[in-house]
């Protein structure tokens, strides 16, 4: 298996008035939540399908939709890591990873 360690910095960050007038739209954002055949600092590689089931699940309401927290909920140091700071409005795979949409609080 050929594997390709990719590094995906911040390039740009756009705030912007919402073009419809709803201050919603300007918490929306959309990007890769996980990329395809990329090793990670740990040495793992998420391969495509790895989140098929669960979004499938998810989308059926066998599955709870997963909630977006701070600092992914992990870390486990104080209930500030369990604190909603969204939610996910959209979460599927495509060729190149999870792509995600959410919305901020």
């Amino acid at each position: 298996m050929n594997t390709i360690r990719s590094v995906f910095p911040l390039r740009e960050l756009k705030f912007d008035a919402p073009a419809d007038g709803v201050a919603q739209s300007a918490r929306t954002f959309s990007g890769y939540g996980a990329a395809f055949n990329n090793v990670d600092a740990y040495g793992d590689v998420i391969m495509p399908g790895a989140f098929a089931d669960f979004l499938s699940d998810a989308q059926a309401g066998r599955q709870p939709w997963p909630s977006m927290l701070s600092q992914h909920g992990g870390w486990g140091i104080s209930a500030e890591d369990l604190t909603p700071v969204g939610v996910w409005q959209d979460l599927a795979e495509d060729g190149n990873g999870l792509r995600v949409t959410g919305q901020l609080a």
